[in-house]
């Protein structure tokens, strides 16, 4: 075996209890309701307005967010974009999440919107797991928002 496979082997060992004994808990997240941002001919699009809850003792960065909206139970948006948000010790931070529709039909209705959220855990080596792609904590969310 190669030496960075046994790095690996290692890391991928150790590294799911070092962050599991860091004691962080998963941020929590509760869709709050959405919006029409912009509305045209041929297109709209709606943004989603997410709450995001850390009941840790530190900061936890948000990261990538992978989501889907449907509408009647159709997919009908699917993306992925950086959360851009710091949820602050013991505190709550909101984020927003478009939505892009093609089409003249109104954007107004019920919506059901639902993801994964990856995030940083607190610690220099659980930072560099995170870096070096071996340990990516994730978190997931979804609910319904009515959008008038």
């Amino acid at each position: 075996m190669t030496r960075a496979a046994i790095a690996i082997v290692a890391c991928l060992t150790v590294a799911p209890m070092l962050v599991g004994c860091s004691g962080t808990q998963a941020p929590s997240f509760s869709v709050l309701g959405g919006s029409v941002k912009e509305r045209g001919p041929e297109a709209s699009v709606v943004e989603f307005i997410i709450d995001a809850d850390n009941a840790n003792p530190d900061a936890l960065p948000l990261q990538e967010v992978e989501y889907t909206v449907s509408r009647n139970g159709v997919v009908v948006f699917s993306g992925k974009r950086s959360a851009e948000a710091i949820i602050r010790r013991y505190g709550k931070q909101q984020f927003l999440l478009p939505a892009a529709f093609a089409g003249a039909e109104p954007p107004e209705g019920e919506y059901r919107i639902s993801g994964t959220v990856t995030y940083v855990a607190p610690g220099a080596l659980a930072e560099t797991l995170f870096d070096q792609d071996i340990v990516r904590p994730s978190a997931e969310f979804s609910g319904t928002a009515t959008v008038r």
